[in-house]
């Protein structure tokens, strides 16, 4: 951090997904100071543990990190972050983490920010209690130009040349523009409702239609991200919609 001039960009890699996807929790105490949590949207998580470390110690020199763009690749994540100075912005950054609370009975979910722990309450949905993730960012991943500059370069480039980035990229200018913590996989929701799964872009279209926002993922192939609540979700499915 005393290396980067202002405005400079920082890029942090994690190879230990294991550990910041819950296999290891203590280990990730350790290492990130933070709770992790295994569920079926961890790598998620484990990008948002990532990036709420650096923006704690960030904040100890007076520095704040924003995210420009971050992905979750085979067996790793990458965060890059621009750092801007003062106590101000650190404080301003400190303000979007928090915990992220998840049902594993009925898969809902509630971020609080915050870095003091709450008690983890009990899902408003089913009564269930909750589980915790945290301290963590609960701001966004991606910043809209960033992607988009990217998209640009990236057309200029030598056709199918760089077709693993475009695809990732493609995904992300969709689901950048849901506002959510996390995203739901369609193989966990059938299990947990007991219905067929739907396909990804079928599910993501009923939500659609329902009004709320939803698209793919590029963190889980099977996974759909939405700002519709759990219960509009187990709606759709226990509707017995067909693939």
């Amino acid at each position: 951090l005393r290396a980067l001039r202002l405005g400079g960009f920082l890029a942090l890699t994690a190879t230990d997904t294991a550990t910041l996807c819950g296999v290891n929790p203590k280990a990730c105490l350790r290492r990130y100071g933070a709770k992790p949590l295994k569920t079926e949207y961890c790598h998620e998580l484990a990008v948002r543990i990532l990036i709420g470390a650096a923006v704690r110690l960030a904040a100890r020199r007076d520095l704040a990190l924003k995210p420009l763009f971050t992905h979750a690749t085979d067996h790793y994540v990458r965060v890059y972050l621009q750092m801007v100075r003062g106590a101000k912005r650190a404080d301003e950054a400190l303000s979007r983490l928090g915990y992220l609370y998840h049902c594993p009975n009925c898969l809902a979910r509630q971020p609080l920010e915050g870095l003091l722990p709450h008690t983890p309450p009990k899902c408003g949905e089913c009564g269930f209690p909750m589980e915790a993730a945290g301290p963590l960012w609960l701001g966004g991943l991606w910043h809209p130009e960033i992607v988009e500059a990217m998209l640009v370069e990236l057309s200029k480039a030598e056709v199918g040349r760089f077709r693993e980035a475009s695809n990732l990229l493609s995904k992300v200018k969709l689901e950048m523009n849901v506002e959510s913590v996390g995203y739901y996989t369609v193989d966990r929701l059938a299990e947990v409702y007991h219905r067929t799964p739907l396909s990804p872009s079928r599910l993501a279209e009923a939500l659609s239609g329902e009004g709320f926002k939803a698209s793919p993922t590029h963190f889980n192939p099977q996974g759909v991200r939405t700002e519709a609540p759990i219960s509009v979700v187990k709606k759709i499915f226990l509707q017995g919609l067909k693939c």
